[in-house]
Parts: structure tokens; C-alpha cells; sequence
């Protein structure tokens, strides 16, 4: 029995057996796991209906990629984090969600090149059974900076995995398909919906595989108390090495960081993610005392604050601009 009196909520967050303590069936490698899982494969006419539908709409969603049993156990994991109050993204401190993210791998690969990155953006999604519960706001995920190419097609690509069904009842996602957004081409900065008809509901199964390009417009949608189960779903970003680093420390996709770092890192998104005033005092307090356990996260945009030195060196260290 792990025993928690006395200890601050820093000392319970960064010690793995806390964790280990909340859910005994999951897993924590404290230095790390560099060898990826298997990916998850699909046919080239899959890929090649992914890369038309990120073109064409956006986005791109792909039915029954994973085994939705198998991922049973993550949703009861993040259901075990919500009873006891902590927010639910802490849920990375588990091996097992970047595991997830890795059987996405080759997925990835095919569309956005070989050495893709991982952005340090990562977020767990639980919307209550009642009708207060809400995905975020319609918004573009960069709007301050192009992150497609001549063609339409997207340089970084942002993931989203339902753990369970994800429906209009619970707050499933909705889009605004490129080929209708009349700013898509334009003006990012200026969102909004001409015509409602024009918009996509978009409900997923547990297991479904969604993504879509940073410029498209979207939102999750409002729960209902008549929803017959939260709406549980983990999202995290993806850049190719075409172009300079959209955020940074970029991380390798098929290692899962060591046990602190992790901490570090779900300290940070708090900070960087103040949406919906859904956080206490308490908990932007221990998100800035673990956000210090991780290099600090750089956001850049057409206002890079980087000097051309900095970035230059980031190209070499990532091999950016290399033909694939």
C-alpha cells in the first residue's frame, strides 16, 4: 500500500511509484525505452487515400487501426486519473501512451518522410457524461505561420487516437473542410464559419486513427448528459524535417523519454495550454515546479526568436532540408 501522508503533490508526481501505485497494470521504465513497438501497417492505397484526404479536406481519418480491446486498459487508466482528481494528461508518465503514438510510426513515415519528428505537444482529452463538458474551442492549430507546401500538402501533422467512442453525444470532433474554408488559402489568423451546412462531423470508434494539418479549422464538440460515455481521446503533433523546427526540443518518435523527463514535459503542456479556465491555482503551481524537470519548450512562429546560428545548427542536428 503506498502511503501518501505528508508528501506534496511535486513529490507525488515525480515519483514512479505513485504512479505505479494509481495503476499497478501499467507501465513505467524510469530511464527510458529506445526501441519502438511494432507499427501498425497499412496498404499503399491507404497511404494514398490518407495523403489526398490531407490535401483535399485537411484531414484524414482511418477506421479500426488499432484493436480497440487493446486499448481498453488505457482508457480505465485515464478514468482512474480523473476519479482522483489529477488532470488527466498526466497520464504519459505511463510507457504505455507512447507505445500507442509509436504504432503510428509507419503511418507517419509514409507521409510526412522517414525522419519525422515528434513536437513536445502532447494532450489527453476526457469530456465528462453531462452538458457541460466541452472539447477546445474551433481554432487552427498555427495559424501565425504556413505549414503547407505549394501543393496543399501539410509539413506537420497533428494525431488524434479515441480510447472510447467518440460520438456527437460525447463531443466527437468537427471540421471545417479545407476545400469550404475561404480563408484556408488566405489569412489564417481569421476564423470562422460562412456556412454552417458546410461543416463535418467527424465520430471515431475506439481504435479509429484521425489526423489532420495544423491550417484546418476544428473544434471538439459539447457532451450531453445523455452521452453513454466519456469522451476519452489522446492527441500529440508531428513535423517533417523539411522545414526549420516548428517547436522544440523536437523528440525521436520511437523512444520513450526517461520517467522525469516525461514529468517535465506534461508539466509544461499545462502552461502552454490554458484553455477553458480548467485549471486551479494548485495545479499551474506544480505544472511551473515540474515544467523545470524538461528543457523548456520553444514555440516558434514568423517571430522565431531564434538567431539564424541557432537554427542553422538545429538543421544539422536534424538533418533538415535532406531528401528522402
Amino acid at each position: 500500500m503506498y502511503d501518501i501522508t505528508g508528501k506534496t503533490y511535486f513529490q507525488l508526481a515525480t515519483d514512479p511509484d505513485f504512479w505505479r501505485h494509481l495503476n499497478p497494470e501499467m507501465t513505467i521504465t524510469e530511464g527510458g525505452i529506445q526501441k519502438p513497438v511494432a507499427a501498425v501497417e497499412l496498404s499503399s492505397q491507404a497511404i494514398a487515400a490518407a495523403r489526398e484526404m490531407l490535401v483535399e479536406e485537411g484531414y484524414f481519418k482511418i477506421e479500426a487501426f488499432l484493436e480497440p480491446g487493446k486499448l481498453k486498459r488505457l482508457a480505465d487508466c485515464v478514468r482512474k486519473l480523473h476519479a482522483e482528481n489529477w488532470p488527466e494528461t498526466f497520464a504519459y508518465v505511463y510507457d504505455d501512451f507512447w507505445q500507442v503514438f509509436q504504432q503510428t510510426s509507419f503511418v507517419m513515415s509514409q507521409l510526412l518522410g522517414k525522419d519525422y519528428k515528434q513536437m513536445p505537444n502532447l494532450w489527453m482529452f476526457y469530456l465528462e457524461c453531462n452538458s457541460q463538458s466541452r472539447g477546445w474551442v474551433p481554432h487552427r492549430d498555427r495559424a501565425r505561420i504556413k505549414t503547407l507546401d505549394a501543393n496543399g500538402y501539410p509539413y506537420s501533422i497533428n494525431i488524434w487516437l479515441p480510447l472510447t467512442d467518440a460520438t456527437p453525444e460525447n463531443g466527437c470532433m468537427y471540421m471545417l473542410p479545407a476545400g469550404y474554408d475561404e480563408n484556408y488559402k488566405g489569412d489564417l489568423g481569421v476564423q470562422g464559419v460562412s456556412c454552417l451546412q458546410d461543416i463535418r462531423a467527424l465520430p471515431a470508434r475506439t481504435g479509429d486513427f484521425l489526423g489532420w494539418n495544423e491550417a484546418v479549422y476544428h473544434w471538439g464538440g459539447r457532451s450531453s448528459k445523455l452521452a453513454r460515455e466519456p469522451r476519452i481521446s489522446m492527441a500529440t503533433v508531428y513535423q517533417s524535417v523539411k522545414i526549420d523546427p516548428l517547436e522544440w526540443p523536437l523528440m525521436n518518435p520511437g523512444v520513450v523519454p526517461p520517467f522525469m523527463e516525461r514529468v517535465g514535459i506534461v508539466g509544461q503542456q499545462f502552461l502552454r495550454f490554458q484553455v477553458q479556465n480548467t485549471y486551479t491555482s494548485s495545479t499551474e503551481q506544480l505544472a511551473r515546479e515540474l515544467s523545470t524537470l524538461s528543457e523548456p519548450i520553444q514555440h516558434f512562429d514568423s517571430f522565431n526568436p531564434f538567431k539564424k546560428s541557432k537554427v542553422a545548427s538545429m538543421k544539422g542536428l536534424l538533418g533538415v532540408g535532406k531528401k528522402y
